[in-house]
């Protein structure tokens, strides 16, 4: 079903931008016409002087900071997205951004080019909460990164997966790099050397888990020497360590209830967009705080087993979910800056 969209700009602004000397305020839009959820959600376009973004983080140690980065920069919010702040101009259009869960000071980020749509090569890290930056990797040659995470457990270990399969470690917080993978190419020995587009430590137990397109879905129990295969599909990947859920949004959605051993499907119900043939969820996060699951274009408060759409408008791309008693997705749509906020039942 097609629905009209329809914004008008409001009066009042909830949300300020700070930029230098000229405290030029973003312009905030509001649907004027429900999309027909049956609960209520508001999507407002922020024109926070980002250009198009590819990354937003939260600071795992004050979940009131943000960073969000753009063609523009490098921007930060300290009270949740009340307020940004342009925090490094030269820290253009990074795709990663990822807060270090041990100094809350670190950050690492892995930038893209806008034309053509590639990662740059390497790593970039700042200790002073993005102010400033350096390359000071050694070991990843030129190698263009497409994933990048953090063990829960041991302070300055850091996994990187890149466009050709391969998977690095580093144990010095990412100054040097070493291949982690036994295999020259893939995670396993018949893998396809597809790029590994999402890496996700488990909090619980500190296993790696790793998509890799044209191969599945693979689990490491020991930061990446041994691999076990657990989906053919690949994708996004979302983790309920309170309920022992795992999800993968990849060619079809999936749940597992143990690890990945069994998997159930979950696509009846979703809308189904083509794209190449297949129906691509191509994002999926998960709010604890309510327990709601989303795609990028639905709602389920139910584990899978229903969906509702999301109010917001097509071409939306959500980059980060930020858990609350009221889930908020920030994300891009049409080159712009895009946020999306539940107000209640």
């Amino acid at each position: 079903m097609n629905c009209l969209s329809l914004f008008a700009a409001r009066p009042r602004l909830d949300l300020s931008l700070t930029r230098g000397s000229s405290g030029q305020a973003p312009s905030i839009w509001w649907p004027l016409l429900p999309l027909g959820c049956c609960y209520q959600g508001e999507f407002s376009i922020l024109s926070l002087f980002t250009g198009p973004i590819g990354a937003v983080a939260q600071s795992t140690h004050d979940p009131g900071l943000l960073y969000l980065g753009g063609t523009e920069g490098l921007f930060v919010s300290r009270d949740r997205g009340g307020h940004w702040e342009l925090l490094n101009q030269e820290l253009c259009y990074p795709h990663i951004l990822l807060v270090d869960p041990h100094q809350p000071s670190r950050l690492h980020a892995v930038r893209r080019n806008l034309r053509p749509f590639t990662p740059r090569a390497g790593i970039y890290r700042s200790d002073d909460g993005g102010k400033s930056w350096q390359q000071p990797q050694h070991g990843l040659q030129q190698e263009c990164i497409f994933a990048l995470a953090a063990d829960p457990f041991r302070t300055d270990v850091l996994y990187a997966g890149t466009e050709g399969g391969r998977l690095y470690r580093s144990s010095d917080g990412g100054v040097c790099w070493q291949p982690a993978c036994p295999e020259p190419r893939g995670l396993g020995p018949h893998a396809f050397p597809g790029i590994i587009g999402q890496l996700l430590c488990d909090p619980l137990d500190g296993a790696l888990y790793a998509a890799q397109e044209g191969a599945g879905l693979f689990r490491s129990p020991d930061g990446g020497e041994t691999w076990r295969q657990l989906h053919k599909d690949s994708g996004r990947l979302a983790l309920d360590e309170h309920r022992g859920q795992l999800y993968l949004a990849g060619r079809k959605l999936w749940r597992s209830p143990d690890g990945g051993e069994h998997w159930q499907c979950l696509s009846a119900g979703l809308s189904w967009q083509v794209h190449g043939g297949i129906y691509a969820p191509s994002w999926i996060a998960l709010n604890p705080s309510c327990g709601a699951l989303y795609t990028r274009q639905h709602r389920s408060v139910d584990e899978g087993a229903s969906w509702e759409p999301l109010e917001t408008p097509r071409g939306f791309i959500p980059r980060l979910l930020l858990p609350g008693t009221r889930t908020v997705i920030y994300g891009s749509v049409q080159g712009q800056t895009g946020r999306y906020c539940e107000v209640g039942e």
